[in-house]
């Protein structure tokens, strides 16, 4: 079983549920039964509020963005763009799925965000930008030379 550290203060005497101290997040098991019987915990995002309450933060849905070209043995694809800490001038590497698939996924993504990919992160692909939606999915065909 694992053991994890919790923010919180000492209990008054009585009280045998720990206080979370102001402003941090935590995660919490919500059923730790489940680490006992094998299965993997379900993990909630809580965050104490200014009046004390907790408040369970949903994740965002991922932004992905899916490739699909064989870019040759020993080279890789790469994002550039802006939104959500891409930029235009150094690239973030694509997870190769197989000889054909790359993914890039995202879920701190706002707004809409503008890309494009490189192959090695130096030849840039054909065409104009490409952008998605925060929380979408999109495959995109890329073309170089």
């Amino acid at each position: 079983m694992r053991s994890t550290k919790t923010a919180h203060t000492s209990n008054p005497p009585g009280n045998p549920r720990p206080k979370l101290r102001q402003g941090r997040t935590l995660l919490v098991a919500p059923n730790l039964g489940e680490e006992i019987l094998g299965l993997e915990p379900r993990l909630k995002l809580v965050k104490k509020t200014r009046k004390g309450a907790a408040l369970a933060q949903t994740p965002r849905p991922a932004t992905r963005v899916e490739a699909r070209i064989d870019v040759g043995y020993g080279n890789g694809l790469f994002i550039r763009g802006q939104g959500n800490g891409l930029t235009w001038d150094k690239g973030v590497p694509l997870e190769c799925v197989d000889s054909s698939s790359w993914v890039w996924t995202t879920d701190k993504a706002e707004g809409r965000i503008r890309f494009k990919l490189l192959l090695n992160d130096r030849i840039w692909s054909a065409g104009h930008d490409l952008s998605v939606e925060a929380g979408k999915r999109i495959e995109v065909f890329p073309a170089f030379g």
